[in-house]
């Protein structure tokens, strides 16, 4: 039996809109989530990487784990600009096979079509190319009641898909999981998600995914 999850769309994207948009405002405000310095400190990242970022960026960092060694980014031919392409996760304005590594941290959860993030992700890709992210999941499939609520989803708790199928949406849309590693660094702070944190086991995970390259 399938169970359909109804919730609004629109209502899910602006929630996520509005938190989101507080995060990069409000960096001190209280959330569900721990933000900063010290967490990505925690996390992994490179104090000395850090120190190159503006603070007031890294006071509203709200990343769930680090990934960057799994991705294994080097420089390429020299290129040292940056393009950003506004576009949607589930719909990228980019050609297909016109990247060697995709990455994303703490965002596909907060997404309801998951499996087309994916297929999105394996369109982008060149042979041989891969994902690399940071991403929370549970044990255990949440109720309704959790994921029907919008604003559990745009705190990073309600959209969590269940580990395992998890990596099966991954591996459907064509990408093989090489690498899956638990951030036990990262931790929920507030009441209501501590308390999904130990009945559903809900966690931040940092994964690697390959496209198989042709022939």
């Amino acid at each position: 039996m399938t169970t359909t999850v109804a919730f609004d769309a629109r209502e899910l994207e602006s929630k996520v809109k509005e938190m989101y948009r507080d995060v990069a405002e409000r960096p001190h405000g209280a959330y569900h989530f721990e933000m900063g310095r010290a967490l990505a400190e925690r996390l992994g990242y490179p104090p000395a990487d850090l120190d190159r970022i503006p603070r007031e960026a890294i006071d509203s960092f709200a990343g769930v784990g680090h990934y960057f060694h799994l991705a294994a980014l080097r420089d390429r031919d020299g290129f040292a600009n940056v393009t950003y392409v506004k576009g949607y996760i589930e719909e990228v304005p980019l050609p297909p096979s016109s990247a060697d590594c995709v990455i994303s941290n703490g965002v596909i959860n907060l997404s309801a079509d998951k499996p087309k993030v994916f297929r999105e992700a394996a369109r982008l890709l060149r042979p041989g190319g891969r994902l690399a992210i940071a991403d929370i999941v549970t044990d255990v499939k949440l109720p309704e009641t959790i994921t029907c609520n919008t604003t559990l989803w745009a705190a990073c708790i309600g959209g969590a898909a269940q580990r395992e199928d998890y990596r099966g949406m991954i591996e459907a849309a064509g990408l093989h999981v090489t690498a899956v590693e638990e951030n036990s660094a990262y931790r929920f702070i507030s009441d209501n998600a501590l308390g999904a944190t130990r009945k559903y086991g809900v966690k931040s995970i940092s994964l690697r995914a390959e496209k198989p390259r042709v022939g």
